[in-house]
């Protein structure tokens, strides 16, 4: 088959305990194929070797961890209201702004750095404790967005690599943070499971961290 008539479509997602339906139909010398999946999607595929730091078991993670906090997402409005009231958010908003520029990924937004940074509100401190206040890149805008049904899901428990935190070609980290949407941090080396969204009180990997620190 030539290549004027060949018509390939590449998924880059790995899924896990997916369901797949293959079906190919062939029309005018050109077979498509098209793949029907399972929402069930381990996010850190892009990177060939991720650091063993980013798969280490989730009891290990939790321990090693400085820090972890349930925080909450600023919107575009409260972030313009904290920089009137807060000197220093002007401040640190500058220095993230400048840590994401410099680093060089073709994930900021040039034309709205904003866009490229996320505010997080600390809502609980579960471990440890800091700044009321955290800046953190938000340098994957199109990723999925998921609470594994409420982490219910066995693909996040069974396979060390399913989380919302991902590692690009070069394996450095990238994760989406969406206003007004509530996550889990881990602070220190990142890691898949390490900013997962939080949809609800009752949420599995919630409670599994808050039971392994009351232990």
């Amino acid at each position: 088959m030539s290549r004027r008539n060949s018509f390939t479509v590449a998924v880059r997602f790995v899924w896990k305990n997916a369901t797949m339906l293959r079906t190919s139909i062939s029309a005018a010398g050109t077979t498509i194929l098209f793949l029907v999946l399972a929402p069930v999607v381990t996010l850190a595929a892009d990177c060939e070797r991720m650091p063993r730091t980013a798969t280490v078991p989730i009891d290990e993670l939790i321990e090693r961890s400085p820090r972890i906090a349930l925080v909450r997402v600023a919107g575009p409005e409260e972030t313009s209201s904290a920089e009137t009231d807060d000197p220093t958010v002007s401040l640190d908003l500058d220095a993230a702004r400048r840590k994401v520029t410099e680093g060089g990924t073709e994930l900021v937004d040039r034309a709205n750095p904003d866009a490229s940074i996320a505010i997080l509100e600390v809502e609980l401190e579960l471990k440890g404790s800091g700044a009321p206040r955290l800046f953190r890149p938000n340098l994957a805008p199109d990723r999925p967005m998921h609470d594994f049904d409420g982490h219910r899901d066995e693909a996040f428990w069974n396979d060390a690599t399913s989380g919302l935190v991902g590692f690009d070609e070069e394996c450095r980290a990238i994760a989406r943070f969406e206003p007004g949407e509530t996550y889990l941090l881990f602070e220190g080396p990142a890691h898949v499971k390490g900013a997962e969204l939080i949809a609800s009180g009752d949420d599995a990997w919630l409670a599994y961290v808050k039971e392994r620190l009351e232990e």
